[in-house]
């Protein structure tokens, strides 16, 4: 097949990591895969130019396209979404363009990571009728929609994922959640592979971890207290944020609560310098506010053998059994998980012993399983298109 996988944004967050090892593992097969990202975000390359490794993909840029409302989308994108920052902007100039391109294109499907991404794909489908399969990577927005704003969002996301061809779903929960819109279009889930690296560390400082790309609504502060009553060891925040002030609010919090010593926040990080942070790690925390999604730097972690603190709000939690991959707390509680921790940092004969079980876990998730259900998918919504064009 030749596919186009389309990002919006190229950026060191989850969605961009599945969909690069996607294009890898698609080519690996014989596929022609193109990779396009829409715009790159405010990062500099060198964060995310090694997972990028070995494929060329194609970029939009925003200062080629940009059109005279762009900074009206932001501002409509601050209000629905406003802990997301100007990072996640819809930039309908660049999907419209992008569409543009894949309907004058020989594609026979196209890939979206995300609803909005989705958007490019049904105006292409409309176009020319090329296929398109949505990877959904958290729950839909009609869950959630309390606004006008949010409410008009919530319809465009039903209407391009009624035009699909198949749904794609990284947990259980968020196709749950997708079956919320009741729709009759085939959901798979693709949970994200795990990439085992060739050294999984000596694991030898007493340090809990957490990544991710921070913004306000994954609530950091909760960390604050969980180093607090943490007794032994410190705690790494590593990961971009989404808005700086955001980041530099949250350091002035961290300084006016003494932790300077215990808490330390890495903003943008290198991928070799994030690998060397999970290779020292003893223990990973990572809490869910009402995500259905996965966390993809749980999936990191217990490919590096480290065992996961998380909740149950988030949809990782559905992957580990509680006291045997590590712990599994009710909700996000600092006080708790520092209690936790503190336990995987006091006793290594329990972390080895979690340690063997969450790396044992890790080889189940692998990226050729990943892509066998990707195949599927796209050979189903191939399919059900040209039902469709025939009919």
């Amino acid at each position: 097949m030749r596919i186009c996988i389309l990002v919006r944004v190229l950026q060191p967050a989850g969605a961009q990591r599945f969909a690069i090892e996607e294009a890898r593992c698609l080519s690996a097969r014989g596929h022609h895969v193109d990779l396009v990202f829409l715009r790159r975000s405010r990062h500099h390359p060198a964060v995310y130019a090694p997972l990028l490794l070995g494929l060329s993909p194609t970029l939009f840029s925003k200062r080629e396209t940009r059109w005279p409302w762009s900074p009206v989308l932001a501002m409509l994108t601050r209000i629905a979404a406003p802990e997301r920052g100007e990072e996640s902007t819809l930039d309908v100039d660049l999907l419209l363009s992008a569409a543009l391109r894949i309907a004058r294109g020989s594609y026979d499907i196209v890939l979206c990571h995300d609803p909005w991404a989705g958007v490019s794909g049904y105006l292409s489908n409309f176009l020319s009728g090329t296929p398109y399969v949505v990877f959904i990577h958290e729950r839909v927005l009609s869950e959630g929609a309390s606004s006008a704003l949010q409410r008009g969002a919530s319809r465009v996301e039903r209407e391009v994922c009624r035009k699909t061809g198949a749904i794609l779903c990284i947990t259980e929960g968020v196709r749950e959640s997708v079956r919320s819109m009741q729709l009759e279009i085939p959901t798979y889930v693709a949970t994200a592979g795990t990439t085992l690296p060739m050294n999984r560390g000596s694991h030898d400082a007493n340090e809990v971890l957490s990544v991710a790309m921070w913004d306000s609504g994954r609530r950091p502060e909760v960390y604050l207290e969980l180093a607090r009553n943490l007794e032994r060891g410190t705690l790494t925040l590593a990961g971009a944020w989404r808005r700086p002030e955001e980041f530099e609010a949250f350091v002035r919090l961290r300084d006016q609560a003494g932790l300077q010593q215990k808490v330390t926040v890495t903003g943008p990080i290198r991928e070799e310098d994030l690998q060397a942070l999970y290779r020292r790690a003893r223990v990973f925390v990572r809490f869910g506010f009402g995500e259905s999604g996965i966390g993809s730097a749980n999936m990191e972690a217990i490919g590096y053998g480290i065992p996961v603190i998380t909740n149950r709000a988030l949809g990782f939690s559905r992957l580990i059994v509680d006291g045997r991959h590590g712990f599994v707390l009710d909700r996000a509680d600092g006080e708790e998980a520092a209690r936790k921790a503190d336990l995987l940092l006091d006793d290594r004969d329990l972390w080895a012993r979690l340690s063997a079980a969450v790396t044992e876990l890790s080889g189940r998730f692998t990226w050729e399983s990943h892509t066998d259900i990707l195949e599927r998918a796209l050979a189903e919504a191939l399919h059900r298109g040209e039902e469709r064009a025939t009919a």
